[in-house]
């Protein structure tokens, strides 16, 4: 849990910083996510997919700098998720 300015103490998420770019811009990314067995959600853009394929699908130092992961709040990841495309993440 987190706390967050706008949704209160919410569930924390990991996105990439591509994403989080995106709550400014409103400018879609793609957005890759899962809620992982902790309930967390983990998300990332088209382009950090792209980059993670280049990599062998593995999460490595060149993917991972590509991605500069960043916590936030749930209810911000839903606000991304809402402008990639992406109506329900429950």
């Amino acid at each position: 849990m987190i706390d967050c300015d706008t949704h209160g103490r919410v569930p924390a998420s990991f996105v990439c910083s591509h994403i989080l770019v995106s709550l400014s811009s409103l400018e879609p990314t793609g957005c890759i996510w899962v809620r992982d067995q902790d309930g967390c959600i983990n998300a990332y853009c088209d382009a950090c997919g792209d980059k993670l394929e280049e990599e062998g699908s593995e999460w490595n130092d060149a993917a991972e700098e590509f991605a500069k992961i960043r916590l936030i709040c749930e209810g911000c990841f839903e606000k991304a998720a809402r402008i990639n495309g992406i109506e329900d993440i429950h």
